[in-house]
């Protein structure tokens, strides 16, 4: 009884859990992964969208499954304006894991770029049903709703650039 309660309290205390590839350190995890996969963190980081849907590609042919690289692909392919494949990326992605945090921004994203502000505020619904108000995804879709209200684009937060 004393375990259970003690483990009861550690996970109250750690909080909401990320899902893998949401921490800041995504560079790093993935290379240790799948060297290609951190090159094409480090191409996104850099703006080289084009490189890294290159090196997702591959990624994606070796392990079908791997939710972060069909994750980051959606997000490349996104940027590039590929937005149907964007879109078939984070669903494939969100069938293998509908509670990854890090999709369900980028599908928010999406819907911005889309203009369907509606669909966005959904997506931020389902963001807070799945981590609260906490979590960085959560806050991150939340800015980018609020900057496009106000502006009617989308403030990239990984690049600092507004996009159309």
């Amino acid at each position: 009884m004393i375990r259970v309660t003690l483990v009861c309290v550690l996970v109250l205390l750690m909080g909401p859990v990320r899902a893998a590839g949401t921490s800041g350190e995504e560079g790093a995890q993935f290379a240790a992964d799948d060297p290609a996969h951190g090159e094409a963190i480090d191409a996104i980081k850099a703006g080289n969208f084009k490189r890294a849907v290159e090196l997702l590609r591959d990624v994606v042919d070796r392990n079908p499954d791997n939710i972060d690289a069909l994750s980051n692909l959606g997000y490349a392919n996104a940027r590039l304006g590929r937005y149907d494949q964007a879109r078939r990326r984070y669903a494939r992605a969100l069938a293998l894991e509908p509670g990854h945090l890090g999709t369900n921004e980028y599908l928010g994203e999406l819907y911005l770029r889309l203009d369907d502000l509606a669909a966005a505020t959904a997506q931020l619904g389902a963001l807070k049903n799945i981590c609260g108000t906490g979590c960085r995804e959560h806050g991150d879709l939340a800015a980018a709703i609020a900057g496009y209200r106000r502006t009617g684009r989308i403030q990239d937060h990984n690049q600092g650039k507004t996009v159309q």
